[in-house]
């Protein structure tokens, strides 16, 4: 083989593996962004579902203090009502 040859053909198999070089390596930072995403997306998810949990929780207590509010307030129109008329004795 002549040196020109001889360079073509290592310059084309340079060629070669640089190019499968650089396909690997966008093949690997590829599959790292989507692992990336994956778990950002699973961290958001874990925090929405906490959020979500709490607001049911406050929802739950807001309504038992509404409820013990309301009851408080009936026993007071009723202790009103009571002693605004006497019960008579028979």
């Amino acid at each position: 083989m002549d040196p020109v040859s001889i360079q073509l053909w290592l310059l084309v198999t340079l060629f070669g593996v640089t190019f499968a070089v650089a396909i690997a390596i966008v093949k690997l930072l590829d599959r790292l962004r989507r692992q990336d995403a994956k778990s950002q997306a699973a961290t958001i998810l874990a925090e929405a579902n906490k959020e979500i949990e709490n607001q049911r929780r406050e929802s739950a207590l807001q309504s038992k203090e509404e409820a013990l509010q309301r009851k408080g307030d009936v026993e007071k129109r009723v202790d009103g009502c009571s002693r605004e008329t006497p019960w008579r004795a028979a």
